[in-house]
């Protein structure tokens, strides 16, 4: 099973790069100026602005993380970031002035959604679902992924630019559906879990005697896709979501009743 989990480890690192990111982070002077036909200086400052925006967009990242959860923002952004290409592609395509201020904007958007859904949540998840005994290792090799499909995009781009104009957007379009599609059936969510209860997610058909019974090749299939077990992780989700709430009532009943005079979490009758 750790290897099934490592695998999901490198995927999701290199996937990121399919994303069509580092187009942007790399070459915005470059597509303001091949693409939109801007000036040198325009396409440096408006460069200068694209990761301004970049960084201020992550703050919202902050919040969302644990209170959206992994798979959420994954699957959501990755159909943002396939729209707002469709979008950049149209733009670049009709090539007037109105739609060159269209297309800024669809770059302006698109790096909100990579920054909401895959920058973030895709160096975390690693080591949240590697086992302790190859964490460190696994992460590492993750990592290694990610700039291995880094210094690929950044060799195409260029030429893609050059050769193939709007339809060089589509491309990441398609490559960001697919995305989406692996996360949706491969990727268990984690956020909201322990390292213990994620570990169990993987673990639990080991543990369970039966639950790796025989079946038919379509069960079998979903199995190997992992599929019962992004299952498995969204019931764990919920409960550990209902036990929290259940306990802040708690904690939140102890108090009204402290505060009124009656002994409360942590105080002694005699105390009071």
């Amino acid at each position: 099973m750790a290897d099934k989990r490592f695998y999901l480890a490198v995927g999701i690192q290199f996937m990121q790069q399919c994303s069509g990111i580092n187009i942007v982070t790399y070459y915005a002077p470059t597509l303001y100026r091949e693409t939109l036909g801007m000036s040198q200086e325009r396409a440096m400052l408006l460069g200068c602005w694209t990761q301004t925006w970049y960084v201020l967009a992550s703050l919202v990242t902050w919040y969302t993380i644990d209170r959206v959860g992994r798979r959420r923002l994954l699957v959501s952004m990755a159909l943002g970031m396939s729209a707002v290409l469709v979008g950049e592609a149209a733009s670049v395509g009709v090539g007037t002035p109105a739609a060159a201020v269209a297309a800024v904007a669809f770059v302006f958007l698109f790096e909100a959604c990579f920054t909401w859904g895959w920058m973030a949540c895709v160096w975390i998840y690693p080591p949240e679902i590697l086992p302790l005994s190859i964490r460190a290792k696994g992460s590492g090799l993750a990592a290694a992924a990610d700039f291995l499909g880094n210094y690929l995009v950044v060799q195409v781009t260029p030429v893609g630019i050059r050769k193939m104009g709007a339809w060089f957007y589509v491309v990441w379009a398609v490559l960001n559906l697919v995305n989406a599609a692996v996360v949706w059936l491969c990727y268990p969510e984690t956020g909201g879990l322990t390292l213990e209860a994620v570990d169990s997610v993987f673990t639990r058909d080991e543990e369970e005697p039966g639950s790796t019974s025989d079946e038919g090749g379509f069960a079998t299939g979903l199995r190997e896709l992992q599929w019962s077990r992004v299952g498995v992780a969204a019931e764990m989700v919920r409960e550990s979501r209902a036990a929290r709430k259940r306990d802040a009532a708690t904690e939140s009943e102890r108090g009204l009743l402290a505060a009124d005079g009656t002994p409360g979490y942590g105080t002694a009758a005699g105390d009071v």
